[in-house]
């Protein structure tokens, strides 16, 4: 296997293991089971599969679909930093001010790391992981900005779209500035507390 940038094979090597012990993982309850199936999935068309294989791909995909976003909003965080030389040295100044070299940043250390946290949020507004909503269906008749929506009307939010909207980002929608979540915007929560 070939990897472009040497600093992301410890991550890619860490999610093939995560893979794998996954893999094992549901083996060993499959196995527990004795093979039995669930009562709800007795005569339930498997297409020509095994439940055994079918629990397994069912199980990979959500581990690689909830890693597949996150290595796709830290590929993208790299990408702008590398082309953004002096917003990547004040997050590595804040690193060396707030953390110092001597240990491994955490999860807990988070609060104090202002900066990053506003680079992952800028990260996310112009390149976020899933450009689309999930589908909602209204539950009645509406209007919204002077249109009729009715009830059971389905709306895909285009995500990307309102977030580089030069109406509520006249600050330049498609720069690179983390500095924006500092100022303006910086109680704007990415985890959905905002709205």
């Amino acid at each position: 296997m070939v990897f472009l940038i040497p600093y992301l094979n410890p991550i890619t090597a860490g999610l093939l293991a995560i893979i794998m012990v996954s893999c094992c993982l549901i083996s060993r309850s499959w196995s527990a089971s004795k093979g039995k199936m669930p009562p709800q999935a007795k005569g339930a068309d498997l297409g020509g599969f095994d439940a055994d294989t079918i629990n397994k791909a069912t199980s990979l995909n959500m581990i690689a679909g909830g890693s597949d976003t996150t290595m796709v909003t830290l590929t993208w965080a790299i990408a702008l930093l590398l082309n953004n030389h002096h917003k990547l040295k004040r997050a590595q100044d804040e690193l060396d001010a707030e953390i110092g070299r001597e240990r491994i940043v955490s999860e807990s250390d988070m609060s104090k790391l202002v900066y990053i946290q506003a680079i992952v949020k800028e990260t996310l507004r112009l390149y976020p992981a899933a450009p689309l909503s999930v589908p909602h269906e209204f539950t009645e008749d509406c209007t919204i900005g002077g249109y009729n929506v009715l009830k059971g009307t389905r709306l895909i939010t285009n995500l990307w779209k309102m977030q580089t909207d030069p109406k509520m980002w006249p600050d330049d929608p498609l720069g690179f500035k983390p500095e924006r979540f500092l100022t303006t915007h910086r109680d704007v929560d990415v985890r959905g507390s905002t709205f």
